[in-house]
């Protein structure tokens, strides 16, 4: 069964591009362009995965990985941050609300499908770099 991927980013082209990434790996990808739509996919489908941008008006990605965590139902499912901001006060509040890992735009795809294959081999361990 594919993993299902829920991708957030207020850029729709960032959206394609790892939707297009993960797509050619096989995986199911849940597209949303801001937080509470994407809060809306995650509390009615069941997901494997999110990735999430930070900066996005309205609910950011932060307070998204917030509620996902408070959720019963989407508290054990990992969140990788994907997003433009790459201070360590971002990175170590993506930690604190529980995220899995952290990576940087401009992103490499490679890496991005690494982090995410690491993620269902390994289960949810946290990987900040």
């Amino acid at each position: 069964m594919k993993k299902k991927i829920l991708v957030v980013d207020d850029e729709p082209d960032v959206v394609d591009i790892v939707k297009v990434t993960l797509e050619s790996e096989g995986y199911k990808v849940f597209p949303a362009t801001g937080g509470q739509q994407a809060l809306e996919i995650a509390l009615r489908e069941p997901l494997d995965m999110a990735i999430l941008d930070v900066a996005m008006p309205g609910m950011d990605g932060f307070e998204l990985c917030r509620q996902l965590k408070e959720n019963e139902s989407t508290k054990h499912m990992p969140v990788l941050f994907l997003t433009v901001k790459e201070a360590l006060a971002y990175r170590l509040t993506g930690l604190f609300l529980g995220a899995y890992t952290y990576l940087t735009k401009p992103f490499d795809s490679e890496k991005l499908l690494e982090k995410v294959k690491l993620c269902f081999s390994k289960g949810i361990e946290r990987n900040f770099e």
